[in-house]
């Protein structure tokens, strides 16, 4: 990094970010969003982050429906289950673009990206898939910021709400990077004498 740059110039370097493929696509666009535009769209990416997250929760509590607890826990199990069942139904009938080595944070999202075809500066959005369940993309407004190969896109008018739930789920992510990444207890210590 010069001397010259700042934090602002480096989203990604100045926040947590999590690193893996990522299914998503950038789509160029003209003009600027209008602000009821951006406010459709923050509404719309505010809704399909509280919907992963359930979907995550429920991965993370995988396996059987609630054999002892309130009526309430056995519902709300179910409901999960619906919403998975007819996430992934959508899925299959929308095409959803080959996921590729990202890194995504709360601000940007970097990825390699074809020679010339969107050059620095120009306005468009990405279109994030994050779970292959999720009914409806991300649908992110962004400004393209090019670096050779690798690209990064600065997410441009998110409501601090998005941005948030952005941070959130990203720390999930990166969470869960992270506990993959140790070895298991039985592995450092080694394998158990019978």
């Amino acid at each position: 990094m010069e001397s010259g740059d700042n934090a602002a110039d480096h989203p990604l370097d100045q926040s947590l970010a999590c690193e893996g493929d990522l299914a998503l696509e950038w789509r160029d666009r003209h003009e600027p969003f209008t602000a009821a535009e951006l406010e459709r769209l923050n509404a719309a990416n505010e809704r399909a982050l509280r919907l992963l997250t359930v979907l995550e929760e429920h991965h993370a509590d995988a396996g059987e429906e609630p054999a002892s607890g309130s009526d309430l826990a056995r519902l709300e199990f179910k409901v999960n289950l619906v919403l998975e069942l007819i996430g992934g139904w959508l899925a299959q009938q929308r095409h959803q673009p080959a996921p590729v080595p990202a890194r995504l944070s709360a601000r940007a999202v970097q990825w390699r990206f074809p020679a010339g075809a969107a050059p620095a500066g120009a306005l468009g959005e990405v279109i994030l898939y994050l779970h292959a369940a999720l009914p409806c993309p991300l649908q992110l407004p962004a400004v393209m910021h090019s670096a050779g190969e690798v690209v990064e896109a600065r997410f441009d008018g998110l409501s601090e709400t998005l941005v948030t739930l952005l941070e959130k789920t990203v720390f999930r992510r990166h969470r869960r990077q992270v506990a993959l990444s140790r070895p298991s207890r039985e592995s450092a210590v080694g394998p158990s004498s019978r």
